[in-house]
């Protein structure tokens, strides 16, 4: 991963696929196989390396998380609910206060 995956994308790409936890704008565009909004969104570091990312997924991704708009929706909805954000505890906590 570390050779086709930006590092400022990995922690984004992880979560998708492990939690489904949606990432930012272009990485959901790359899931959903739309090239058009991926280079629009795309800052040039992200851009340069599309290529690799569009390989990594195709090599290590599990098929059903990435490749259309009805996969990431499907892989988006068999991970509901999302787990909790770590920083929630402490917002709890601060409401009880």
């Amino acid at each position: 991963m570390e050779r086709d995956v930006p590092s400022h994308l990995r922690c984004g790409l992880l979560l998708w696929i492990e939690h489904g936890v949606p990432p930012g704008d272009f990485l959901l565009a790359v899931l959903k196989n739309n090239l058009f909004d991926a280079v629009g969104r795309a800052d040039s570091t992200s851009l340069a390396a599309l290529p690799g990312i569009v390989w990594w997924c195709y090599s290590h991704a599990p098929a059903p998380c990435w490749g259309s708009p009805e996969a990431v929706r499907k892989w988006a909805k068999k991970h509901e609910p999302l787990p909790p954000h770590p920083l929630d505890a402490i917002v709890r906590l601060e409401r009880k206060s």
